[in-house]
């Protein structure tokens, strides 16, 4: 298994909970703001909760507001395969 699916099934069951949809309902490219499954608060829980598992704050001036839209984008614009990653644990 890579960080990348790692990353991706945290971020899948992270919005499960929140949303109080199962996560069969969506997947890694569903919008997840445009399709109402988060709304503005979680958005910034999100931001909280990212920082907080990868020990790294998430300048947001780097970052289009699409790069939040899916899962899929998430994984690629904050995560993108490096030998730098963080862990997710």
């Amino acid at each position: 298994m890579t960080a990348q699916t790692d990353i991706r099934g945290w971020l899948r069951d992270w919005v499960a909970e929140t949303s109080g949809e199962p996560a069969s309902s969506f997947d890694d490219e569903t919008a997840l703001f445009a399709d109402g499954l988060l709304d503005s608060t979680d958005f910034v829980e999100l931001l909280l909760v990212i920082e907080e598992r990868t020990g790294r704050p998430i300048d947001l001036t780097r970052f289009e507001p699409n790069a939040f839209a899916s899962i899929d984008a998430m994984t690629r614009h904050l995560f993108a395969e490096t030998s730098h990653e963080p862990s997710m644990s």
